[in-house]
Parts: C-alpha cells; sequence; structure tokens
C-alpha cells in the first residue's frame, strides 16, 4: 500500500513539474499583412526570462495563436538545454586541449 502511495505521489508531482514548465506574458500585438505578432515574455522554471517576437501566419482563431505561442516555449527551452548541454562539454573538451591523443581503431 505504501509502494502505491509513494507511485501516486511521484506521479502526481511529476505532471505538477511539467504543467509548471513555464509561463508567459503577451506584451503587445502587432499585424503586418497576413500575419499577427505576440510579443511574448517565457519565464522558465528556473527564473530566467526572455522575450521573443512569435509569428503567427494567418491564425484561424485564438486557440492557434495559444497553441502557437505554447510551441515556441517548448522551442525555447530545447536551445536553452542544447546551450547548456553545451557548456558542459565544452568544459570536458577544453580538458584535452594542446593534449596528444592517440587514435585508435
Amino acid at each position: 500500500m505504501q509502494k502505491l502511495f509513494l507511485i501516486v505521489l511521484l506521479f502526481c508531482f511529476a505532471v505538477s513539474a511539467y504543467a509548471a514548465n513555464a509561463s508567459y506574458v503577451i506584451k503587445s500585438v502587432r499585424v503586418d499583412g497576413e500575419t499577427l505578432w505576440t510579443e511574448v515574455e517565457y519565464t522558465f522554471i528556473d527564473g530566467s526570462k526572455k522575450t521573443i517576437d512569435v509569428p503567427h501566419f494567418q491564425p484561424k482563431d485564438k486557440d492557434t495563436i495559444t497553441q502557437g505561442i505554447v510551441n515556441r516555449e517548448a522551442s525555447e527551452k530545447r536551445k536553452i538545454d542544447a546551450q547548456v548541454t553545451n557548456e558542459a562539454l565544452k568544459a570536458e573538451i577544453y580538458k584535452d586541449v594542446n593534449k596528444s591523443i592517440a587514435i585508435i581503431k
């Protein structure tokens, strides 16, 4: 019974953590021909903020625009994660700078 409770508790925590990956505030909206632009300020789970112009080409409705904003957050999160990974790899590879390394085939 305790294991089941722990599993349910962990699941609830995971779902709530996933749901709170980021938040956003629409700062402004403008129209340029067929494209509606939203200037969006994202606040990520680590507290960092990034403001981005998100284009919506011929949006059908508000839900389409909202989905575009949410999708853009996921893309930006992947970029941030990649930058963090690259910095960690850079530090690891930097140890080998100017070091002779044998090639083994």
